[in-house]
């Protein structure tokens, strides 16, 4: 090395800008970081300069003295603190779809303890539907539905009357579907010309009740093993299904799952965007709702973004989840139902809203009027459908207002008829046993 090399190395060295492996001085800091990221002699160790950085100003700003990574790294921290602004070593805050709310790195932990606090406890998801645990034999049973008028024999067994009575309709007739009580709320009978689905002209005795929703007996919580965790789990997810009917057990239509959304709540993150192919027969769309039709199922099949039947839709979701995992979602029970799942650790925004204007209030608010309420937005507007992604975010971010603005809601909600104490909020969330309020005994067959 010449003499004039000699002394521009040892001006780079004592600067950090000289790179001891290649002999090379460089004019600054930043000219050697590149050098670091893009020589060939360093390509293997790229994933690692960063790092190298860092580790080189912690240990020379701590300790003051020299060590093995300053002789590879530059040796200025001034220069070294101008490369990471630059490169952004430190976590960022991430994008979340659309224009929704991206939760700041400090509050989320403040943020999931206060939707922990929100779970709603086992008796009133119980009150509600939902499924905490694997089915028992008793309550398969109990789904088993009339093959005239539709009610379930829970239903007739313990609160209504034992006589049938339904509606015939001439289309379903001819295709030998009956669907709910016959006729709906819109049409007209096609024998007595009365509008409506209750207390049908046909009659029957005795109620005949066809085999159990195959579904509801492969209703089971999340797999779990301390043995081998999953390390993709998420503490809080929300989500969001769309729905087709399909022939289910006496013809009967029945709801299936054909599009899941699911994201997680801290990070705004899109885990699950897959479309569903009913494994059973299709006899209503529901694209006014569902915003599916067959053509463009038929297309996210070809493209291969789509899955075969519920339970691998079921799979998708529990790749992200244990049972310990938060599921936020808008009168999830009808999503967990058509995904054959069991959770107890549930965020529905419907009960939340319901909760919070009293605990006889039975309204279940729509999520577009919750959205438009708490956040000034407009979802489910045209003739398309709806849009599954949308309404996950949504329901995300409805809760998120909840969580971070009790006193508004407590406004809102006296505004509906009701309310409670905002300052009490966050510890005593109204929680009430089954037996409590519910007039005459109807809670022994919910």
């Amino acid at each position: 090395m010449s003499k004039a090399k000699r002394i521009q190395a040892a001006e780079a060295a004592s600067d950090g800008s000289y790179c001891e492996k290649c002999q090379r001085p460089f004019v600054n800091a930043r000219a050697l970081q590149m050098h670091y990221e893009n020589s060939s002699v360093h390509v293997p160790a790229k994933s690692n300069s960063i790092s190298n950085l860092t580790l080189a100003i912690r240990e020379k700003t701590t300790t003051g003295t020299k060590s093995e990574t300053e002789t590879t790294t530059p040796r200025s921290s001034e220069k070294i603190q101008d490369i990471s602004e630059d490169h952004t070593l430190e976590p960022s805050e991430p994008t979340v779809y659309g224009n929704w709310s991206c939760i700041p790195l400090a509050e989320r932990d403040s943020i999931f303890a206060a939707l922990r606090a929100q779970c709603h406890s086992v008796g009133v998801l119980k009150l509600e539907g939902y499924f905490t645990e694997c089915a028992t034999p008793a309550e398969i049973e109990a789904t088993r539905k009339c093959v005239d008028c539709g009610m379930s024999k829970r239903k007739v067994s313990k609160y209504f009357s034992s006589a049938c009575r339904f509606h015939p309709d001439r289309e379903d007739l001819k295709k030998g579907i009956i669907r709910g009580r016959g006729t709906g709320a819109k049409e007209n009978c096609v024998k007595c010309g009365e509008r409506g689905s209750k207390n049908g002209c046909c009659s029957s005795r005795e109620h005949t009740f066809g085999p159990a929703d195959a579904k509801v007996a492969d209703t089971k919580p999340c797999p779990w093993s301390c043995e081998n965790p999953n390390p993709n789990v998420r503490k809080a997810i929300a989500l969001d299904c769309e729905m087709v009917g399909v022939e289910g057990p006496n013809k009967h239509e029945v709801s299936d799952v054909v599009r899941l959304n699911a994201v997680d709540f801290l990070t705004g993150e899109i885990l699950v965007d897959i479309f569903v192919q009913p494994e059973d027969n299709v006899i209503a769309w529901r694209t006014r709702y569902s915003g599916v039709s067959y053509p463009l199922l038929r297309k996210m099949v070809k493209e291969g973004r789509s899955v075969r039947g519920w339970q691998a839709a079921r799979q998708l979701l529990w790749d992200h989840m244990d049972q310990q995992t938060i599921l936020i979602g808008h009168n999830l029970k009808c999503d967990l139902d058509v995904l054959g799942m069991a959770h107890a650790r549930i965020v529905d925004s419907v009960l939340l809203s319901r909760h919070a204007v009293g605990r006889s209030c039975r309204r279940s608010f729509a999520l577009r009027n919750l959205a438009h309420d708490f956040l000034g937005r407009t979802i489910q507007a045209g003739d398309s459908g709806h849009d599954c992604l949308e309404d996950t975010f949504a329901t995300r971010e409805v809760v998120l207002w909840c969580l971070r603005n009790p006193e508004e809601l407590n406004a809102w909600a006296n505004a509906q008829g009701g309310g409670y104490d905002a300052d009490k909020w966050g510890d005593n969330y109204p929680v009430w046993e089954v037996n409590e309020w519910v007039p005459n005994g109807v809670a022994e067959w919910l």
